[in-house]
């Protein structure tokens, strides 16, 4: 049987061994994080419009050790939105419609929805939406 001090003793080794490769395992994720950032990056730049619209939700929730920009979101966004990638142009509406990356602009997202709808279709829901967005401009709301 062990004694309460040697209990003692083998837990603080385990939590300073775990403390010491936590910090040795976050490096490794961060140098993961961004090598499949660079990967993605390499493909979008070869024009595939998944992975440009990858690269846009990057920038927008600011993952894989990415520092957060709207500006590049919708600039990747909008590589993929006009090659037709439905996300995207659903994305660059939104980012038209908040401002977030662009200048607030409800008739260019209106347009990059009603887009989506003519490529894709879309639920009955998603259509009284584009529509609700468009009649709050139309009456001059800005809290549309």
């Amino acid at each position: 049987m062990t004694s309460s001090l040697e209990r003692t003793l083998v837990l603080m080794c385990a939590g300073c061994w775990f403390l010491g490769n936590a910090a040795a395992c976050q490096a490794q994720q961060t140098e993961a994080d961004a090598k499949l950032v660079e990967t993605i990056r390499a493909a979008a730049e070869k024009g595939d419009p998944g992975e440009q619209y990858a690269l846009g939700e990057i920038y927008f929730f600011s993952e894989g050790g990415v520092t957060q920009d709207y500006a590049k979101a919708v600039y990747w966004f909008r590589k993929a939105a006009e090659q037709g990638h439905g996300k995207a142009q659903s994305w660059l509406g939104v980012c038209y419609e908040h401002g977030d990356g662009v200048a607030k602009d409800i008739a260019e997202a209106v347009r990059w929805y009603q887009l989506l709808l003519h490529w894709r279709g879309g639920s009955q829901g998603l259509r009284r939406g584009v529509e609700m967005v468009s009649q709050g401009r139309r009456a001059g709301r800005s809290n549309v």
